[in-house]
């Protein structure tokens, strides 16, 4: 399914960026927007470094986060040219990792994010960041309750400056 979409937009969809993120990231675009002006670059692999160990070959695989991808359009080309490559039995993400890093040589532009393990406070979060991650099921806490970790995200987001929030139920 990814690279049918991957497809999809790269032929219908004018862009210069493709950023795909997870249901459990937040992403504030307006400080995406400036962090990729200030990059000043073309070619764009990026997102959270990670290396993975694939288990049945035992081979290392750098590879940039599937919870917040980023790629150009020039880079996504490549990964499209080169889909034979794709092994459908791999992550999506460590299979992107595989073409453009390892195959293809284009190193991976790391994209810091802020993670969170639990229900943040409003101290605890970076406001000059243009990603958060919180995956609260990892941590034995329901996911229905990342609706108030996205609320609170975002009122210190809009809020900058603002240091205590009252939630009303």
């Amino acid at each position: 399914k990814v690279l049918k979409t991957f497809s999809w937009v790269y032929a219908n969809i004018e862009f210069d960026y493709l950023v795909r993120i997870v249901t459990s990231t937040y992403l504030d675009v307006n400080l995406l927007y400036k962090h990729l002006n200030e990059l000043n670059q073309k070619s764009i692999y990026g997102g959270d470094k990670i290396l993975y160990t694939d288990k049945t070959t035992n081979r290392d695989i750098n590879f940039a986060s599937g919870a917040n991808l980023i790629l150009s359009r020039d880079v996504l080309k490549i990964l499209l040219d080169n889909k034979k490559s794709w092994d459908h039995n791999q992550y999506d993400d460590v299979n992107i990792g595989n073409i453009l890093f390892e195959q293809q040589n284009i190193e991976i532009t790391q994209f810091d994010m802020q993670k969170f393990k639990n229900y943040p406070f409003l101290k605890d979060i970076n406001n000059e960041s243009f990603q958060y991650r919180f995956r609260l099921d990892l941590y034995n806490i329901p996911r229905f309750l990342e609706v108030l970790v996205f609320e609170i995200i975002h009122f210190r987001v809009i809020n900058k400056n603002n240091t205590s929030f009252t939630y009303k139920i």
